[in-house]
């Protein structure tokens, strides 16, 4: 079986860093003599930003991003393909017994 051709990892959230030291050692090439680091540890809001002006390069001189999850919501303001300003807002979340 051949080796998927892994170009890039990237890891959000908080285990990312715990997470990152695994996948640097098992995504490391035996063949190659220098293996460049082929991990990237962001924070959610930077890894939105990038995807999103790679994805949508024209788009990426004046755009909103908005995410809502389950856990909080976040909002970024990118400007001439950069990233201008963000916020993040933890929901309240009633206590799973209130209800009962």
């Amino acid at each position: 079986m051949k080796n998927p051709d892994v170009r890039g990892i990237g890891l959000t959230e908080s285990g990312r860093k715990a997470v990152a030291t695994l996948a640097e050692t098992v995504s490391q090439d035996p063949n190659q003599k220098e293996n460049h680091n082929r991990v990237f540890v962001l924070n959610e809001i930077l890894a939105h930003t990038t995807a999103a002006i790679h994805m949508y390069p024209d788009s990426g001189s004046d755009m909103s991003i908005i995410e809502i999850s389950g856990q909080d919501t976040k909002y970024v303001r990118v400007k001439k393909g950069k990233l201008i300003e963000s916020d993040e807002q933890k929901p309240v979340v009633p206590e799973p017994d209130l209800f009962w």
